[in-house]
């Protein structure tokens, strides 16, 4: 390795130096060595080979081999400013005047502790300066790390309402009409191999046009065109699953609770509890089934400002077929079930091949997929006008999943919804 420190991989395998197993677990350890491993996503080729030493202690040893993966992602950017493609492609008519372009680095392993740094500074529809740096573990045998972030965004166009569940956009000629600045601060506690502990403080001042304010009250709900608040958030996750993006097998839980208004005389006083359940089993060779439920209950059932007010998303493994609505409520469940087969995987050192430089291999995995999608968003404040909420929602669908270095994922579903609504939709995902 030339990167990744050791102390970092140990810390994150469940077995330490000494451990007992039966001589019949062996497989078992070395599959679920390679899992754990697997799960950083640090490493494209991970290989577990047992060593026997029945002369010497009778025990076995492991002999790990790795091949790191990119850790450094320097991007031109250009992307839409849309949340979904499929609503850009159609319903803004793949106009270049939503498009954002900039400059960006990610790095997911800074100083080799799988400790993500991030910057962005971004023009176009819209124009954002963006900074996060992330780091699991202080040192050696920390259990403690820290999370930093730095947001501000300037809008020229905003999603003012929701009606009939479509956006309404508005602007006001090139003027910018709407200001957000976010600023983070977080602690995660490590207790063991499975258990993680987060705190997070947040802290926004949004700013909204003054006639747009006066115009569109609900929008920030302050009476103001000034929105400021903190926002902390609590979340305990056990995670024993081999992957973020195509899983194999596992477990991982989550649980979060939300409180707005953190001091006095805030701008917004709400309380949040979110829980979400995810499983993923081999059913039988190259096939696996993922399932996810999730759901969030404001435990203040207050109005909310349309600006935050918001529902479940695509960005994880929201329900397709909804593409090209917005549908946003207080509460929501919902339940995403995916039959997986994986078809093959391809490796290549394009760039060494075509350019004739040093590079790191590039491995695309392909799966075909089976969805089948409920969900139920509550929303007692703006449901008059939004005929999509309060009630059952339901999409499935086949489609074809492109994983590039385990790290960015692709997927082409084909989806029908409760409406007899269907369509080809397109998604990107990303473990980091």
């Amino acid at each position: 390795m030339k990167k990744t420190k050791e102390w970092y991989i140990r810390r994150e395998l469940r077995f330490n130096d000494g451990d007992k197993i039966l001589q019949d677990e062996v497989i078992q350890t070395m599959e679920l060595i390679t899992s754990d491993l697997r799960k950083t996503n640090l490493f494209l080729k991970i290989e577990v080979y047992p060593i026997y030493l029945f002369e010497e202690t009778g025990g076995v040893r492991f002999k790990v081999v790795l091949q790191e993966n990119w850790y450094i992602y320097p991007s031109v950017i250009f992307e839409i400013s849309d949340p979904d493609f499929n609503v850009w492609w159609n319903e803004h008519n793949r106009s270049l005047k939503r498009v954002n372009y900039g400059l960006g680095l990610n790095h997911v392993n800074f100083t080799g502790v799988r400790d993500q740094f991030k910057f962005k500074l971004q023009g176009g529809y819209l124009r954002k300066l963006q900074f996060l740096y992330n780091r699991p573990a202080l040192f050696s045998n920390s259990k403690f790390g820290l999370y930093s972030a730095l947001n501000y965004i300037e809008h020229k166009e905003i999603p003012i309402q929701i009606k009939n569940n479509k956006a309404v956009y508005k602007k006001i000629g090139d003027t910018k009409i709407y200001f957000n600045k976010e600023v983070v601060l977080g602690l995660n506690y490590k207790q063991n191999k499975f258990w993680n502990y987060t705190f997070e403080v947040h802290y926004f001042n949004n700013k909204l046009n003054k006639q747009l304010a006066v115009e569109y009250p609900d929008y920030l709900l302050t009476g103001d065109h000034l929105q400021n608040f903190s926002l902390g958030i609590a979340t305990a996750s056990f995670f024993d699953m081999d992957h973020i993006l195509r899983p194999t097998r596992g477990l991982q839980l989550n649980w979060a609770i939300k409180k707005a208004g953190l001091l006095k005389q805030e701008d917004l006083n709400y309380f949040n509890f979110v829980q979400s359940i995810k499983a993923c089993k081999k059913l039988f060779n190259h096939c696996y089934i993922q399932t996810n439920i999730t759901g969030e209950l404001a435990l203040v059932r207050k109005k909310k400002p349309l600006n935050i007010y918001k529902g479940y998303d695509y960005n994880d493994t929201g329900i397709s077929g909804y593409e090209f609505y917005s549908i946003d409520g207080l509460d929501f469940i919902y339940n995403h079930n995916e039959f997986r087969y994986f078809i093959g995987s391809y490796t290549t050192d394009f760039f060494k091949r075509v350019l004739r430089i040093n590079s790191f291999l590039i491995k695309t995995d392909l799966d075909l997929s089976l969805q089948v999608n409920t969900a139920y968003v509550n929303d007692p404040f703006y449901f008059q006008s939004n005929y999509l909420t309060n009630k059952i929602l339901f999409s499935l669908g086949p489609g074809l999943n492109f994983t590039i270095n385990e790290v960015f994922q692709f997927n082409l579903n084909y989806s029908v919804n409760h409406l007899k609504e269907d369509g080809i939709y397109f998604h990107t995902r990303k473990a980091f």
